[in-house]
């Protein structure tokens, strides 16, 4: 009896006891705050470690597209002055790296798609974005970049940031009438001449001027000086300083007339009626052709004065003739030459140069036909008077650059010279760049 009151006892201190606690443990928070610290801790460094990490990324993104803005504008500032797509897509690479991108052992260069590539810098020349007739360089940069924090919380390694810059080359018409003359007159049109530059412009160092019934069509005429006459159909750009000579550093024509030695060299000379045979590049002193004189591909020097007679007939492709004195046409001359393209050259000819000389006595390239060219006509120390036109005439390659150009008769010029490799250049003095993205 003694024992199982005993039991029954225990059981109610038991039921007591258990009543008693529950409260006190439900009242009781101490455990529950340490349990949601340490489940929401890793969660809060995380936060804090990838904000750190975005600020970091934002400030490389900063830096990166101050790099390709100003590499852009380097390049588009530099073509705007030398039209040179690969030179300045070089300059614009060569900022790009001072400013901390990364360059590659080498850059190459697609003359194609005009995409330059070095390391993590991405150069393309293309067309304006404001204006379809400038030209644009994207710079691309992209730089990899270590993520410390997010690296730590076995995120992320690392993330690629890219910054893309845009600058546009503000320039003008390809000029196809150049006069390098300072001073006076430099491009003029006189009595009866009419002139068509197909596609391109006039451009003077000096002034432009037409006088009587002369005119000159073309799609913009630029002078240092002032531009006068009633027939001048085309945009008028005076007082705009003037242009370097586009070929003074191009070694090609430059060593070319360096090999001239007036005098050196046997003469050419034919008779009216004479059909001589075909001449091969070489070298003669000076030809007077009155009869027929036919050229083969190559280069010929001429260390001396050219006459082509009143019956005179010189023809030939794929040639340039490189001189040390002056051409002369007479009465009804003919002459049809044309340049060699690029893809098709022989016997060391110049693409694209068709005439050069050095000789500062001033030289004729107009009779009573007037010559059919294709190529550059190029003498930066005389004057010439001209009267000829491109073969293909508005769709032909034809360039006159001269001490100074005297437009008579009937003349056809044009820019069309992809396929000779003759250089781009501005009519414009004050070309610019300008950032446009």
């Amino acid at each position: 009896m003694r024992s199982l009151l005993l039991s029954q006892a225990m059981q109610v201190i038991r039921r007591v006891t258990v009543h008693a606690a529950v409260p006190v443990l439900v009242r009781d928070q101490r455990g529950g705050v340490l349990v949601v610290m340490a489940v929401l801790l890793p969660v809060l460094l995380m936060c804090v470690g990838l904000g750190i990490d975005i600020s970091r990324w934002s400030l490389v993104k900063q830096e990166l597209q101050r790099t390709v803005d100003l590499a852009a504008y380097a390049g588009a500032a530099d073509f705007a002055v030398s039209n040179d797509a690969q030179g300045a897509a070089n300059t614009a690479a060569n900022l790009a790296e001072m400013n901390g991108a990364a360059g590659g052992t080498s850059r190459p260069w697609n003359s194609s798609t005009k995409i330059l590539s070095d390391g993590q810098v991405t150069i393309q020349v293309s067309k304006g974005i404001r204006d379809s007739q400038s030209t644009a360089f994207q710079v691309i940069v992209t730089q990899p970049n270590t993520i410390s924090f997010a690296r730590l919380m076995g995120l992320l390694p690392a993330i690629t940031i890219a910054a893309t810059g845009w600058a546009e080359a503000q320039t003008s018409m390809q000029p196809c009438l150049v006069a390098l003359n300072n001073a006076g007159l430099g491009v003029s049109a006189i009595g009866n001449a009419s002139a068509t530059l197909s596609g391109c412009s006039a451009r003077s160092n000096a002034s432009i001027a037409t006088v009587g019934n002369a005119n000159i069509s073309a799609s913009g005429f630029y002078a240092n000086g002032l531009i006068t006459g009633s027939e001048t159909g085309g945009p008028l750009h005076p007082n705009d300083g003037v242009i370097a000579d586009p070929y003074a550093s191009y070694s090609p024509v430059q060593t070319a007339l360096g090999r001239l030695l007036p005098g050196y060299g046997p003469p050419f000379k034919n008779n009216p009626n004479e059909v001589s045979p075909p001449l091969s590049s070489g070298e003669w002193s000076s030809w007077d052709i009155k009869g027929q004189a036919t050229l083969l591909r190559g280069i010929y020097y001429v260390n001396g004065p050219i006459t082509v007679g009143a019956q005179g007939s010189l023809s030939g492709t794929g040639i340039t003739i490189v001189t040390s004195g002056p051409l002369t046409l007479k009465g009804g001359a003919s002459l049809t030459l044309s340049a060699a393209t690029t893809a098709d050259v022989a016997n060391y000819a110049i693409p694209g140069l068709v005439f050069a000389g050095n000789s500062v006595i001033a030289s004729s390239f107009r009779g009573n036909t007037s010559p059919s060219l294709t190529g550059v006509v190029y003498y930066p120390n005389g004057a010439l008077d001209f009267g000829g036109t491109a073969q293909g005439v508005s769709s032909g390659c034809l360039q006159v650059i001269a001490s100074s150009v005297a437009l008579k008769g009937t003349s056809d010029l044009a820019a069309h010279c992809s396929d000779y490799g003759t250089l781009r250049f501005n009519s414009d003095a004050t070309a610019a760049a300008a950032l446009v993205q």
